[in-house]
């Protein structure tokens, strides 16, 4: 059984944030966006992964803070406004 794709996703990411130099070297917590997987004549396909929202340093736990906008644009982005 296959799992459903997320779009949206939480993990660390590269960022130079132009602090001081132990700043640069921190982790960065980041809402990823992915689109899901497409069939093609050829196989499958795969769009981009990339950053949609960076969290500030000043942000609290900032692992809990993204994991919850994730889980709520992964149940909502499908709404059309409705």
């Amino acid at each position: 059984m296959s799992e459903q794709h997320e779009c949206f996703t939480v993990s660390t990411t590269s960022y130079l944030r132009n602090l001081d130099a132990a700043d640069l070297r921190e982790g960065c917590v980041a809402v990823h966006y992915q689109r899901p997987p497409q069939k093609t004549e050829n196989g499958t396909s795969f769009g981009l992964r990339f950053p949609l929202l960076i969290l500030a340093n000043y942000v609290e736990k900032q692992d809990e803070v993204a994991a919850k906008v994730a889980r709520i644009l992964n149940e909502h982005w499908d709404d059309d406004g409705e």
